[in-house]
């Protein structure tokens, strides 16, 4: 991207930082071992959700099968890509209790599912981002300090320049 906007600093600057970071990260597709090692941990990834959400629905509906949750991720991930409030909060109950709904006939039930697949996410995401900041030695309000002060910094550079 340099070499193409060297004539054009206006648009090195700014697209430059952001092209950049974002070429970086397209990095692992050139190394054929990275990317093995990426598929698979995406592939886990699913998988682990698979169980997750099987194991919470057959708390519900003891008839569940596992293949239902290839659909009801599937809804689920595509109910994320819909504009809502952060989280997904709603969007994300709304496909789960929807698809599942398709499979049992029981909205209600369904809802509970998806409101229990919520709070496991929420759940999971904090128990290990806790871990994660114990095991780095960061607080969250250390985190935050710290983006403030990254906003503070950009925006005198960019008031500066």
């Amino acid at each position: 991207f340099h070499k193409l906007s060297a004539r054009w600093t206006p648009l090195q600057r700014f697209g430059g930082s952001f092209l950049e970071s974002f070429l970086n990260g397209l990095a692992v597709i050139t190394d054929g071992w990275l990317f093995l090692r990426f598929l698979f941990l995406m592939a886990l990834n699913w998988f682990v959700a698979l169980v997750a959400y099987y194991i919470i629905t057959l708390a519900f509906f003891p008839q569940a099968e596992f293949h239902w949750m290839l659909f009801v991720l599937g809804a689920a991930a595509f109910g994320g890509a819909i504009p809502a409030l952060p989280g997904a909060v709603g969007t994300f109950e709304g496909a789960v209790s929807a698809s599942l709904a398709l499979f049992t006939g029981d909205q209600s039930t369904s809802l509970a599912v998806a409101l229990t697949a919520r709070l496991y996410n929420y759940l999971n995401s904090g128990v290990l981002g806790t871990i994660g900041l114990m095991r780095e030695g960061q607080t969250l309000s250390g985190v935050y300090r710290q983006l403030m002060n990254l906003r503070n910094k950009e925006q005198t550079e960019t008031s500066e320049s």
